[in-house]
C-alpha cells in the first residue's frame, strides 16, 4: 500500500504542466485519505474542463470524488449534485437526494428538485415528478423565476402522466401565485382540451394563446425545455406550417447549442408535423435520430416519448379554426 501511494504521489509530480493537470489532480485524489479542498477543487476543475470537452461520465465521476474529499457541506452537495446532473440515470436520484442534505441555498435546491424529477420522468414516474417539483416550486419563494419554471413543469408532468386531477390540484395551489401565471394557463389549457364542455374548450383555447403569447415575448428567459414543449401548442391549434416551422427551428437550436437531450423531444415534434403535411420519409428520418440520442446524461435528457399531451389536445385540435369557418359561412 506505501509503494502504491509512493507511486502515485511520484506521477502527480510528474505532470506538473498546465496540459496534465486532469491526470495530476486523479493521482493525487486517489491518495487522500481523507477531506481535501485543494485536491477537491482541482478536481472540480478537472470535471469543468472535461465537461467542455463533453466527457460527462468523466465529468460525474471527477464531481462525486471531490465531493468525497470537500469539507465544507455546501461544496460537497453542490458537487453531489454536478455529478447527479452529469452522471447516469441509475445514480443521478440517490446523488441528488445526498446533495438535498447539504445544500442550503434555494436556487441550488430547486436544481436538486429539478435533477430528481428529470429521474422520475426518465422512469416513467410522472407522477412523482409533479409532486417533487410542485413542492419545490411552492417552496421557492424568494426566486419567482425558478418558481415558475418548477410550476410549470409540474403542471406539464401531470398532462405527461394523463391525470387532470392532478392539473387540477396544482392550478388551485398556484392560482394566487404571481410566479404560477404560465403554469395556471397551461393547466386552463389542458383542462379545456379535456373537456367535452364548449366554455371549458374555449377557455382552454384563450389559455393556449395566454401561453403563446407569453412565450413570444418572454422567450429569451425561458428554458430550452420549456421552448420544447409549444410546438405541442400549434398542434392543439391545429397550426401545422406554424408549429413545422417552429420544430425545425428548434432543432437547429438545439444543435447549435449541442442541447442533445432536448433534441430528442424536437425531433419527435418535426416529426409530427412533417407527418402531418405528407412529408413521410423525412418524419422517419427524425423519429430514427430521437430514438439514437437516447443514452445521454440526466442533465441533457427529456423523454421524446410524451403521448399524453399530444393526445389530450387530438379530440379538440383545430377546434377554433372549425367553428371560425362556420362563424364565417352564417
Amino acid at each position: 500500500m506505501a509503494l502504491r501511494v509512493e507511486a502515485h504521489r511520484a506521477l502527480a509530480e510528474t505532470f506538473d504542466s498546465a496540459a496534465d493537470a486532469d491526470r495530476r489532480a486523479w493521482h493525487l485524489a486517489t491518495i487522500s485519505a481523507g477531506p481535501d479542498e485543494h485536491v477537491a477543487a482541482m478536481l472540480a476543475d478537472s470535471a469543468e474542463r472535461v465537461r467542455a470537452r463533453g466527457g460527462f461520465a468523466a465529468m460525474a465521476a471527477a464531481c462525486e470524488r471531490a465531493a468525497t474529499l470537500s469539507p465544507d457541506p455546501e461544496h460537497r452537495g453542490r458537487r453531489l449534485l454536478a455529478a447527479a446532473d452529469a452522471g447516469r440515470l441509475d445514480d443521478a436520484g440517490d446523488q441528488a437526494a445526498r446533495a438535498a442534505d447539504f445544500i442550503t441555498d434555494p436556487v441550488a435546491l430547486a436544481r436538486v428538485a429539478s435533477v430528481r424529477a428529470t429521474v422520475a420522468d426518465e422512469q416513467h414516474r410522472p407522477r412523482s415528478a409533479h409532486r417533487i417539483l410542485t413542492d419545490a416550486g411552492l417552496a421557492a419563494d424568494g426566486n419567482p423565476g425558478t418558481a415558475g419554471y418548477l410550476l410549470f413543469r409540474a403542471v406539464d408532468s401531470a398532462i405527461v402522466a394523463g391525470d387532470l386531477a392532478f392539473v387540477h390540484e396544482t392550478a388551485e395551489r398556484t392560482a394566487q401565485r404571481p410566479e404560477g401565471r404560465r403554469a395556471l394557463a397551461l393547466a386552463r389549457m389542458a383542462t379545456g382540451f379535456g373537456s367535452e364542455a364548449s366554455d371549458e374548450i374555449a377557455d382552454g383555447v384563450r389559455a393556449l394563446r395566454e401561453l403563446i403569447d407569453i412565450t413570444e415575448r418572454e422567450v429569451g428567459a425561458l428554458k430550452l425545455r420549456e421552448t420544447a414543449l409549444v410546438p405541442s401548442w400549434y398542434w392543439a391549434l391545429g397550426d401545422d406550417v406554424g408549429g413545422l416551422e417552429l420544430a425545425d427551428r428548434l432543432v437547429q437550436h438545439c444543435r447549435e447549442q449541442g442541447a442533445i437531450g432536448v433534441l430528442p423531444l424536437a425531433l419527435c415534434a418535426l416529426s409530427r408535423f412533417e407527418s402531418s403535411v405528407g412529408r413521410q420519409y423525412d418524419a422517419l428520418g427524425r423519429l430514427t435520430e430521437a430514438d439514437a440520442t437516447r443514452h445521454f446524461p440526466v442533465h441533457q435528457r427529456r423523454r421524446p416519448a410524451t403521448p399524453h399531451r399530444w393526445m389530450l389536445y387530438e379530440p379538440h385540435r383545430g377546434t377554433h379554426q372549425r367553428r371560425a369557418g362556420a362563424t364565417s359561412r352564417r
